[in-house]
């Protein structure tokens, strides 16, 4: 989605004009986002996905990357696109992310969110998890 459709806030009183870009939702979603526990990162497009890839995985750089946002001003959508640590329940973490998600922006910017979808695209398992427990010696009998 391009910038010019994406939806802008406005604002006006008698002090003048608030303006929020569609960027500054997006990141405070992203920062929230990636702040649940079970979150691994957050996945922005197939471009990127395929870059993550081939370096092993790591946070992107823009912390608004993964999440969309859309709709009019009274009808507002983010879409948040994860991968999530391996051992937690999706559920869980999908309606943690959006509640948590709707609270940080109705704080931050007085905008309602009407609906956070949450989009796992994969799940990532701890580099540790790969090593034995523990090692078991040899018996001689």
């Amino acid at each position: 989605m391009t910038e010019q459709t994406k939806p802008v806030i406005n604002y006006t009183d008698q002090d003048g004009n608030i303006t929020i870009k569609p960027i500054s939702i997006e990141t405070i979603a992203a920062l929230t986002a990636s702040q649940v526990e079970g979150v691994s990162y957050l996945i922005d497009n197939l471009f990127n996905e395929v870059s993550e890839f081939f370096t092993r995985g790591g946070r992107q750089t823009n912390d608004s990357m993964g999440v969309q946002l859309s709709g009019s001003d009274d009808n507002l959508t983010l879409d948040i696109h994860i991968a999530m640590k391996y051992g937690y329940s999706v559920p869980q973490v999908a309606l943690l992310i959006q509640r948590r998600v709707k609270e940080q922006v109705l704080f931050s910017c007085n905008v309602a969110i009407k609906r956070v979808n949450v989009h796992v695209k994969r799940i990532v398992s701890d580099p540790m998890m790969d090593q034995p427990y523990f090692e078991l010696e040899e018996e001689t009998i």
